[in-house]
């Protein structure tokens, strides 16, 4: 939803973040890919409200490439 060097400064400076990058999408991922988008968006808010996302970011790799 922005560019991708722009999410790379925005995620090195927030701790505990994830990165995910659909390649060859535009500003509107969530309309051009909406299962991928939906899909990571629904897995994050699963970790958080299960507790498990501090837990889960330490052995996961932070960067996503759908």
């Amino acid at each position: 939803m922005i560019p991708i060097e722009n999410g790379k400064k925005l995620f090195s400076g927030i701790p505990n973040s994830r990165f995910v990058v659909f390649p060859d999408a535009g500003h509107a991922v969530y309309i051009e890919r909406p299962s991928e988008f939906n899909g990571q968006v629904v897995r994050h808010v699963e970790l958080v409200n299960s507790g498990k996302f501090n837990e889960y970011i330490k052995h996961e790799e932070r960067v996503t490439y759908t």
